[in-house]
């Protein structure tokens, strides 16, 4: 009977154990800074043009030209890593 009893805590310290490692990592997931850029859609004109002069791309053009020229790089920037 206490072989039973002792099976029993170890199996439900385990069971905590498991559910404390699933719910932490859970929150880091959840609460880590993303790594990908804001959605460059929401940017304005001035944001992409300060992209493009730090990246080194022609900053001219309408706002359609920046966002394609951003988008373009940073495509191009992510398959290089």
């Amino acid at each position: 009977m206490d072989l039973l009893l002792c099976i029993m805590k170890v199996s439900k310290a385990l069971t905590l154990t498991f559910a404390g490692i699933i719910a932490v990592s859970s929150l880091v997931v959840a609460f880590s800074p993303s790594t990908r850029p804001p959605h460059l859609k929401s940017w304005s004109k001035r944001q992409l043009i300060l992209y493009c002069e730090r990246n080194g791309l022609e900053t001219s053009g309408s706002y359609l030209d920046l966002l394609s020229r951003v988008e373009q790089h940073q495509k191009s920037h992510t398959v290089a890593d």
